[in-house]
């Protein structure tokens, strides 16, 4: 499916109605949608997984340019062990790297109140583990 199938932009819009209140959101050229969340941005977006199974795919920056210790892989380690819904990834490079919570779940089973409670709570995750970690 194309990033313009009706079916798929009807996802993307009824995400943005959930979380329309109170966050900041727009579209990239790519049409997911991003969100600003704290010091913490993040891109949802919907695709169909397979027939039938469409999918919200969110990918939260939870820090940026960390310097690459041992004491930091350890520390990511503990701080994931309390995601309770996604994962909880470093990005290595050389020196430094990113930390990333990514999740996925269907797209149709949610919508509205729930819709919206569920993402704050995903990206609230990524939120606390950047104070857990960053400070």
């Amino acid at each position: 499916m194309t990033a313009q199938d009706p079916r798929l932009d009807a996802l993307r819009s009824r995400l943005e109605s959930a979380l329309a209140d109170g966050v900041v959101l727009r579209r990239d050229e790519n049409q997911a949608v991003l969100v600003d969340f704290g010091e913490t941005p993040a891109s949802v977006q919907v695709f169909e997984l397979a027939r039938d199974v469409d999918v919200y795919s969110l990918t939260q920056v939870v820090a940026w340019d960390l310097a690459l210790t041992d004491e930091l892989r350890d520390d990511v380690r503990t701080v994931a062990e309390g995601v309770q819904f996604g994962s909880l990834r470093l990005m290595e490079r050389e020196v430094s790297a990113d930390l990333v919570l990514h999740y996925s779940f269907p797209a149709g089973t949610l919508a509205g109140e729930a819709l919206r409670e569920f993402v704050l709570f995903v990206l609230a995750q990524g939120v606390d583990a950047r104070r857990r970690l960053v400070g």
